[in-house]
């Protein structure tokens, strides 16, 4: 029983091809840069960029939210601060504006801060950008490219003395 297993082993063995590699170069690992990323940083940049944006993405978990999210919305409604307001209250709320006494009485005090919310809040993003640009972070304190390549070797290291006992 043996001898007929070797044998149809050994013609098994005959007619399998080889597995080859067809590619018209071989990898050539002294490309690398110096930082040890196969990417170039514009690359690397975009994925970043793509991870950071990967929440907004509609999955098959969040995708009834997000089809209600599409029809439910009110195509007329801007954000002005912190509200959603629609065309026609935004016109209602500047003819009442315009009929409000011309000096700061307290009652004015809600409208006025309202109007230079939205300036602070571009203000904000100026403030924002320029933490980005310093520190390598990306909107909001997510982390850039930069701030990654920093770190890359620490983390290596603490996984490393991780993994040994």
């Amino acid at each position: 029983m043996t001898c007929i297993m070797q044998q149809v082993c050994s013609r098994i063995a005959r007619r399998a091809t080889p597995l080859v590699r067809h590619v018209s170069s071989k990898p050539n690992l002294q490309t690398l840069p110096a930082d040890g990323f196969a990417l170039p940083p514009k690359k690397l940049r975009a994925l970043v960029t793509l991870y950071h944006q990967s929440k907004s993405f509609i999955t098959p978990e969040n995708l009834d939210e997000s089809i209600d999210h599409a029809f439910l919305e009110v195509p007329g409604m801007r954000a002005f601060g912190h509200r959603k307001i629609d065309w026609p209250s935004l016109r209602l709320e500047v003819k009442g504006r315009e009929r409000l006494s011309k000096f700061g009485f307290p009652e004015t005090l809600t409208s006025t801060l309202g109007r230079y919310e939205a300036g602070y809040e571009e203000r904000e993003a100026r403030v924002e950008q320029v933490f980005d640009a310093m520190y390598g972070t990306w909107q909001t304190n997510k982390p850039g490219l930069e701030l990654l390549q920093d770190t890359w070797e620490d983390v290596e290291q603490r996984l490393k003395d991780e993994e040994e006992p």
